[in-house]
C-alpha cells in the first residue's frame, strides 16, 4: 500500500512539472498553479525530498534547456530550480 500511495505521489509530482514544459504551450492557468503548487512542495522538508526524488530534478533541468520552444513556461522553471538549489 505504501509503494502504491508513493508511485501516486510521484506521479502527481511528474505531472506538476510537465505543466511546465513545452508540452504546454497554451494554457497559462495550467502553468501559473503547478508553478505555485511545486513552490509550496519546496518549502516543506516531506515534499521536497519528493520533488528532487526519481529523476524529478533532472526533468526540470531539462525543461529550463527548452529554449524559445518554451518560452511560456520557461520563467515558471527556472524560478522553482532557482529556488530549489537554494
Amino acid at each position: 500500500m505504501k509503494t502504491l500511495f508513493y508511485q501516486k505521489k510521484m506521479a502527481v509530482i511528474r505531472q506538476l512539472i510537465m505543466s511546465l514544459s513545452k508540452e504546454n504551450q497554451d494554457d497559462l492557468e495550467k502553468t501559473m498553479n503547478a508553478s505555485m503548487i511545486l513552490q509550496d512542495f519546496v518549502e516543506n522538508r516531506t515534499t521536497f525530498k519528493l520533488l528532487v526524488a526519481d529523476g524529478n530534478l533532472d526533468l526540470i533541468i531539462r525543461i529550463c534547456c527548452e529554449g524559445p520552444a518554451n518560452k511560456q513556461n520557461a520563467p515558471y522553471a527556472k524560478h522553482l530550480l532557482s529556488n530549489i538549489l537554494h
